[in-house]
């Protein structure tokens, strides 16, 4: 399923069938809370199962944590922008988050 935001997750449910598409099946612990919110959800939308309610959530939740992490520019140029201003880099949290998520994607794959 493409990354989606939280926001657009309702509509989404409302427009699928039943889709499950599990490759690294994971346990998790959920509170009593959370355990009856995603209950609420899916019966809400029964098109929709469980699994692919907590893998939409997931994928939106890191999709905003990312857009979350602050640039933070370095010394270092790396570039000019249309306008020729430099760009430096990012020495914020995304180039260690994306660089340690290529190294777990390599992981999985072997």
């Amino acid at each position: 399923m493409s990354m989606k935001r939280v926001k657009d997750l309702l509509h989404t449910w409302q427009a699928e069938s039943e889709q499950s598409s599990i490759r690294h099946p994971m346990t998790i612990n959920l509170s009593r809370e959370h355990i009856a919110k995603l209950n609420a959800l899916q019966e809400m939308f029964p098109g929709v199962t469980l699994e692919a309610l907590l893998q939409d959530l997931l994928s939106a939740s890191l999709t905003e944590i990312e857009a979350s992490m602050p640039y933070v520019p370095g010394n270092n140029v790396i570039s000019e922008d249309e306008l020729g201003d430099p760009v430096f880099e990012d020495i914020g949290p995304f180039p260690m988050y994306h660089q340690l998520t290529k190294k777990h994607l390599g992981n999985l794959d072997s």
